[in-house]
């Protein structure tokens, strides 16, 4: 940690690592059969789960790309929906959409242009990068930082009846 690359460590890990080898040394007979096992498993452990956590930064990864990148699914995106019933009908029930076209005549977003994705068609678009619904929550707060959402359960009046949905901007001119 005093080293000149010092500041490039993780000063958390390099903690962690120090107790478990001081809890190992103390718990296990020194030079010992059990010690060595004991650091073995704990080396693979370790190791298991940094590859789990680079495959779900990876996962996130795809998952932000896809929905940043429209044209890989602009054959299902449909104009606005005449009802809530029809569009909840279309993105959950049927599936033959994931998304929406929406542009707002009121408020702050007057004239911008969005699409709008049901809670179930968005996590059928993410599916296909390898995204379960562990990883779902994570991704929308991802997305929201990376501004890639621009709203999260944000109602779509349809007269009188809402349809809440994930509202993304449109990059179609």
């Amino acid at each position: 940690m005093n080293s000149r690359a010092g500041y490039r460590l993780n000063a958390f890990a390099v903690w962690r690592k120090a107790v478990i080898q001081i809890f190992l040394e103390i718990n296990f007979p020194s030079g010992g059969t059990a010690q060595s096992a004991a650091c073995d498993g704990w080396e693979q452990s370790q190791e298991s789960q940094l590859r789990a956590e680079e495959e779900r930064e990876k996962t996130l990864r795809k998952a932000l790309e896809l929905l940043g990148d429209q044209s890989r699914f602009k054959d299902e995106i449909i104009k606005k929906p005449a009802t809530a019933e029809e569009a909840t009908h279309l993105l959950d029930d049927e599936q033959t959409a994931v998304a929406f076209r929406y542009t707002p005549s009121r408020g702050l977003e007057t004239g911008k242009r969005f699409l709008i994705f049901s809670n179930a068609s968005l996590l059928r678009l993410l599916t296909r990068v390898g995204l379960d619904d562990t990883l779902y929550d994570a991704c929308k707060k991802r997305a929201a930082a990376a501004g890639l959402l621009a709203r999260q359960s944000k109602p779509v009046k349809f007269g009188q009846a809402q349809f809440n949905g994930f509202w993304v901007l449109d990059e179609k001119l």
